[in-house]
């Protein structure tokens, strides 16, 4: 399997991003999680350009986004 690319602001998180579980792949995309972040339900969403945080409860949405770009969230939304 290919080592997945870096996206540059997240460069300084590299130790982190690759120590927390994969919940799934799609595309481009990571899906993942912290086991030990926050108690309220979320999933990390790591694509070739940037990150973002979805919140799966009380409702599905955007927590915060770090340089994915407005169609790839929509992707990333739809997957979940």
């Amino acid at each position: 399997m290919a080592k997945q690319e870096i996206p540059r602001c997240l460069a300084g998180k590299q130790r982190r991003l690759f120590m927390s579980p994969t919940v799934f792949r799609s595309g481009p995309f990571r899906f993942y999680f912290f086991s030990r972040e926050e108690p309220r339900v979320h999933v990390h969403v790591l694509g070739a350009d940037g990150e973002a945080k979805i919140w799966l409860e009380p409702s599905i949405q955007v927590a915060y986004n770090h340089g994915l770009r407005d169609a790839s969230i929509g992707v990333a939304l739809a997957l979940i």
